[in-house]
């Protein structure tokens, strides 16, 4: 699985850090790829 599919499988619901752990890349990286590739975050209302 490469970056950008684990990044639209698990960046909805999953906090960066662990996202940027498991990817070996810094927060702003998965934050600046996941805004590149137009994900967002799962709010709760």
């Amino acid at each position: 699985m490469d970056k950008i599919e684990y990044l639209r499988i698990h960046y909805p619901d999953t906090d960066n850090k662990v996202i940027a752990r498991a990817l070996g890349i810094t927060e702003q990286s998965v934050r600046r790829l996941a805004s590149k590739m137009r994900f967002g975050k799962v709010t709760d209302t």
